[in-house]
């Protein structure tokens, strides 16, 4: 079994390899702007963090700043994606996350007593569907490659009748339920459980299911105890409910979702739906589980944080694979009841096909789906009865070829040059800019190049600084789309339209993108020019600034009536900063003076401010989110908020060393919790060893 296991992943590998050899050996990347600007970023900022020996809890790269590990849709404690340090490096290591899923379905269906190769077909079909490399370019495949897994793992707890096997399959389910809480998908969290209930919950075996599942859910309290307590003070993200229109998806070859959906192909095969020979146990958990995707964001609007209806889809499918290689065995050895289900697959794949292309005539629906009317149509007439060796391999070859031959527009792909280099316009604003603090950009949302598009390209988009993708150069939208960013910040952005360049010298936004028409005529430093949009350079206020005066207020929308007025203007000094709460004004109109910056990493700002002969206030331009804490010549002191959305901390008169740094709430009792978790692991280890 252990030998032919290796053989099977040496073939998964090869065969996952070619299938995404542009991507992991060329020079392409997948042609998806959403994973290049808002996917892609918090995780390369997370490995590159880790890689310079610190905790990936706060991240400079968009608005303000936003925490990063306690986001659980960043992914920041998912171990597998900290080697990625560059988008070549995370595009490989999700190519990787592909065969490490195929081979988990490989092992799963062996152990329900599927072939070889039956296995390894089951893998290739899973590891070439939508649903999964669609997975892949959400960032949600970390935790959907270990659910066939943690299957496995529970399928050998149910079967297990000694105390060593018993405690050997609950670490390996500890392990795997863990590796999905530390990914950040509580959907998939959620589906797993279900699942290990499923599969492993009777009497005999339900001590070493609960010690596994305690196991587990105690090392992800790592991620989602500060997640717990961030997620009601950020503004989300919500995504959309699965359409019933969609399931077409999952049985015709192609790419049809609409720009609202999370997943862009849902795609998994008739055939693997149709070979499929589930267990009572299964079918159990599928109920649970296609009940959820059905549910979620019924009748409004689903956060992000709990989940996207398409990953329960990918579960399934999941659990489907494995239970496919059984009927496959069937198709290969001339099983009739095999290829019967091939040929309803035939049949139900010719109307799907039918389906998807009259409603997207422009996509390659007709030519997908002939591929794969084709090709299940010749597996279920070779299957019909033995025809030899030669059968297997051909029928194996047959029911696989619709999903590879799909996949370049299920996953399309491109260039990778225009993600790899800085832009022009990123060239400029870092040059014009240079400092040690993060350059704050501001792009107009939504942003549509003079005649172009209405939805750029990947070229462009990158070009134009979209979304979070400068971040590696220390370049990151002020006007952000990150769900950890405050809900304050969307209510500034809106108070500011009648005057938006208070707001641009108030936070010491920088760079802004404005109309090559407005650089004339108001005499803005144009830096850049591309198709009628120039990027430019404003003489705003510092990022870190002593302000001499100050006044206060207790909500946040008197402190924005403050600070811009309805007609234009604003009725505070640049040197003023409006503090919440209550206390003695200071009417001195000096200042703003620029706070030397000695260091501004993520989470880590040192500075050197002087007040001058009397006391004063030192801002940062950073989010005032929990968890931050000052020092002043190294005594730590309590910070206000300033502002609406930034910090201050009261300076006495003279020079001061001015140091924060953030530490996300609940991590500390997170991380203990994991230790135990860990030592639970450990002990199930040392029982699996007893005799």
């Amino acid at each position: 079994m252990q030998r032919s296991l290796a053989l099977t992943a040496l073939a998964l590998a090869l065969a996952v390899l070619v299938s995404h050899a542009s991507v992991v050996l060329g020079d392409d990347t997948w042609d998806d702007v959403r994973y290049h600007t808002d996917v892609a970023p918090p995780r390369l900022a997370a490995a590159t963090q880790i890689a310079q020996a610190r905790i990936p809890a706060w991240w400079d790269g968009t608005s303000f700043g936003v925490p990063l590990l306690a986001e659980p849709s960043h992914g920041a404690l998912a171990p597998t994606t900290w080697l990625a340090h560059t988008p070549r490096a995370l595009d490989a290591v999700l190519v990787l996350h592909l065969w490490w899923a195929a081979l988990g379905v490989a092992a799963w269906a062996r152990r329900r007593g599927a072939s070889e190769l039956a296995g390894l077909g089951a893998g290739l079909v899973l590891a070439t569907s939508g649903v999964f490399a669609s997975a892949a370019i959400r960032g949600a495949l970390p935790a959907l490659a270990m659910v066939p897994w943690l299957g496995l793992a529970a399928a050998a707890l149910c079967d297990a009748t000694e105390r060593a096997g018993r405690a050997r399959a609950a670490l390996g389910l500890g392990a795997a339920l863990a590796a999905i809480a530390l990914a950040g998908q509580l959907a998939v969290l959620g589906d797993a459980i279900v699942l290990a209930v499923a599969l492993a919950g009777r009497r005999a075996a339900w001590r070493w299911l609960a010690a596994g599942l305690a196991a587990g859910l105690a090392i992800g309290c790592a991620q989602w105890l500060p997640a717990a307590l961030q997620l009601p003070r950020e503004l989300g993200a919500q995504v959309s409910a699965l359409s019933l229109a969609r399931l077409v998806e999952l049985v015709a070859p192609g790419r049809f979702a609409d720009d609202g959906a999370w997943f862009p192909s849902v795609f998994a095969g008739a055939g693997l739906f149709a070979l499929a020979r589930l267990g009572r146990r299964e079918v159990g958990a599928l109920v649970v589980i296609g009940a959820l995707a059905l549910v979620a964001g019924r009748g409004g609007g689903w956060p992000a944080w709990a989940g996207a209806p398409e990953l329960h889809v990918g579960v399934a499918v999941a659990i489907v694979a494995a239970a496919a290689a059984s009927g496959l065995d069937g198709a290969l050895v001339g099983d009739g009841r095999a290829a019967r289900a091939l040929l309803v697959a035939t049949g139900v794949t010719v109307l799907a096909t039918l389906a998807a292309a009259r409603a997207h005539p422009d996509a390659s629906a007709g030519r997908d789906g002939a591929v794969a009317v084709i090709g299940l149509g010749l597996a279920a007439w070779v299957a019909w009865r033995p025809r030899g060796g030669w059968a297997a391999p051909v029928v194996l070859a047959l029911v696989v070829g619709p999903s590879v031959s799909a996949l370049p527009d299920v996953a399309p792909t491109t260039e990778r040059a225009p993600v790899e280099a800085p832009s022009a316009w990123a060239t400029a604003a870092r040059l014009a800019a240079a400092g040690p603090a993060p350059i704050r950009a501001f792009r107009p949302v939504p942003f549509v190049l003079a005649g172009g598009p209405a939805v750029l390209d990947l070229a462009d988009s990158t070009a134009t600084l979209a979304g979070t993708w400068a971040a590696r150069w220390g370049i990151a939208p002020a006007h952000g789309t990150d769900p950890a960013r405050d809900p304050v910040e969307e209510l500034v952005w809106m108070r500011s339209a009648n005057d938006g360049g208070i707001l641009l010298d108030r936070y010491g936004v920088t760079i802004a993108i404005v109309p090559s028409v407005m650089v004339s005529a108001r005499k803005f430093n144009e830096l850049a020019e591309r198709s009628g949009e120039s990027l430019c350079l404003f003489p705003t206020a510092p990022a870190a600034a002593v302000m001499h005066g100050w006044r206060w207020t207790v909500a946040p929308s008197d402190a924005l009536a403050l600070i811009f007025f309805p007609g234009g203007g604003t009725g505070i000094p640049r040197g003023t900063v409006i503090l919440r709460g209550a206390g003695e004004p200071s009417a001195n109109p000096a200042g703003p003076d620029p706070c030397a910056i000695v260091d501004w990493r993520d989470g880590d700002i040192a500075l050197t401010c002087d007040a001058g002969p009397a006391a004063a206030y030192a801002a940062v331009s950073s989010s005032s989110s929990p968890g931050w804490r000052a020092a002043i010549d190294g005594t730590e002191t309590p910070w206000l908020t300033a502002d609406v959305l930034r910090r201050a901390v009261p300076l006495p008169p003279g020079a001061h060393a001015v140091h924060w740094t953030y530490r996300a709430p609940g991590f500390a009792l997170g991380a203990a919790l994991a230790a135990a978790g860990l030592l639970a692991l450990g002990l199930l280890g040392w029982a699996s060893r007893r005799p």
